[in-house]
């Protein structure tokens, strides 16, 4: 029986204020609106001319041939940014443990930090395209043996169609390798280990999957099948798999086989799936919640989230971040509060160590309509933990040692809505958003690298014309193109991958 439905209440628009803010590139309504418009304009007329009459090879359109015969454009879109993150706390910015080397599974490993050292992209090109369905909050890419793995929500998200899959693509070229097609509802999370793709799906079924690149990729190996849906993405741990479901089950099956191992359970659903540090295994359940587990699924502890801002009315949707002995959960609140909605415990024992303030003052920059719902995991790098934010136009960074706010950047016009992870690639921060369009930040400088608006495949990277011209170009989504919900994954050589609600997967590389 699927439990899906719950997924969407995001996009309910209760407690919705604007008041007299608006919310574009960080400003407010006033006298002076008119004349920063004759001056943007003036502006706008002399970098026109400029681009125009200079002849600088890297603002120039560079074709790239993908396979099919397909030529897109390399492209670049500068993107208004700010940041108010102080030297100080930039100072140390390695990937924390668990590292990534491979990202096999949704935020790069097991802790689910989202953080990898890898080539990072200076001027992006699309290095292919691939047709796969559509690309929901659950639908997040993994990488691995130089092919990307993903599920599919089909034609028609939360219904049966025969687009609900698995496909297996060549991450050099593009080309489907193989594509496994039993599934008969939406699929969910996938990981990726040892040649095996672990798939989950909302018809109750857990799938794996030969991946081996010999004629049998593709073929089941076993299935394992629970009474509701499965969400999230699975959790391999060497010889066993872990699931979360829809009835707040947590459980366990040999990898070689699908043999039951062992159950747990917590209150309300498991959405977001288990993480690890690769011996403590955190479950969050979606009505608060907290559990522990060994390897072998002994209870080490368990608690239900209290504290400040969190009402019975509070969820959780987001897989736990685990990061040098620490848990990072995001919060789905009932309404905006004066600080974020993150809330920190220690690993070992569970105890409280921090629920997120706002100290940096980050809300008045932002607006009123700051701090609201989380259905996204955080990434951490170094000191700092960096959360996409609704109710925003970029992500917040805080100390990773006391949830205080260091500071935001800012990235691409307003929007309501916020589903997919931001991920940290050598310092730089990958940031899908709501308006369709993909970010990458310098977290140091703060500065937009580059951007390309993958809303619309037809336009092949290029922001449609009204995303600077209309403050409300977002809001609850693009009108007449497609939003992104899928979390990215980074390839060992900085290919980024992800996917969108229009059923486009996109590969993006440097030129």
């Amino acid at each position: 029986m699927s439990r899906r439905r719950g997924y969407i209440s995001f996009f309910d628009r209760v407690g919705r204020r604007r008041g007299d803010t608006l919310f574009y590139a960080g400003t407010r309504r006033g006298p002076l609106l008119p004349t920063l418009a004759v001056i943007g304009l003036i502006a706008g007329v002399v970098t026109v001319w400029w681009l125009l009459t200079r002849p600088d090879e890297r603002l120039a359109s560079q074709e790239v041939t993908v396979p099919e015969g397909v030529t897109v454009p390399s492209l670049l879109t500068p993107v208004e940014t700010t940041t108010t993150i102080p030297e100080a706390v930039l100072s140390s910015m390695a990937c924390p443990s668990p590292l990534t080397t491979e990202w096999n599974t949704f935020q790069g490993n097991a802790g689910r930090t989202g953080c990898v050292e890898a080539p990072t992209i200076t001027q992006p090109r699309i290095l292919w395209t691939f047709e796969v369905g559509i690309q929901g909050w659950l639908n997040n890419p993994v990488i691995g043996n130089g092919r990307v793995f993903v599920g599919s929500a089909g034609r028609a998200q939360f219904e049966a169609d025969d687009g609900d899959a698995v496909y297996a693509i060549d991450l050099a070229t593009g080309r489907e390798a193989w594509v496994f097609e039993d599934p008969t509802l939406d699929v969910n999370g996938v990981s990726f280990a040892d040649d095996v793709v672990v798939a989950t799906g909302d018809e109750g079924n857990v799938w794996a999957i030969d991946a081996s690149q010999t004629d049998f990729g593709g073929r089941l190996l076993w299935e394992a099948t629970r009474d509701t849906s499965v969400f999230g993405s699975p959790l391999i741990m060497g010889d066993r798999v872990i699931v979360g479901d829809a009835d707040g089950m947590v459980a366990a099956y040999s990898m070689e086989d699908g043999t039951p191992l062992w159950e747990a359970q917590v209150e309300g659903a498991i959405r977001g799936g288990p993480s690890s540090d690769g011996e403590i295994i955190v479950v969050a359940g979606e009505q608060r919640e907290i559990l522990a587990l060994d390897r072998d699924g002994t209870e080490l502890w368990r608690k239900t989230l209290r504290g400040r801002d969190i009402t019975a009315s509070t969820e959780i949707f987001a897989a736990p971040t685990i990061s040098d002995g620490v848990v990072i959960l995001s919060l789905v609140r009932d309404d905006v509060y004066a600080d974020p909605a993150l809330m920190a415990l220690d690993l070992a024992t569970g105890v409280d160590l921090w629920i997120g303030t706002d100290t940096g003052s980050v809300k008045d920059d932002w607006g009123d309509l700051a701090w609201g719902n989380l259905r996204a995991s955080p990434a951490t790098v170094g000191d700092l933990v960096v959360s996409a934010e609704t109710y925003s136009q970029g992500a917040v960074v805080l100390g990773a040692d006391d949830g205080e706010t260091r500071g935001a950047v800012t990235s691409g016009p307003f929007c309501i809505p916020h589903w997919p992870s931001p991920a940290v690639v050598s310092n730089q921060v990958i940031l899908p958003r709501h308006d369709g369009g993909i970010y990458a930040v310098d977290l140091a400088s703060g500065n937009v690298v580059w951007s390309l608006f993958l809303g619309d495949s037809q336009a092949r990277g290029t922001f449609p014309p009204e995303y600077t011209e209309d403050e409300s170009f977002c809001e609850w989504g693009p009108e007449g193109t497609a939003s992104i919900l899928s979390s990215p994954a980074i390839s060992q050589d900085g290919i980024v991958v992800v996917g969108t609600l229009e059923g486009v997967l996109y590969a993006i590389a440097d030129t």
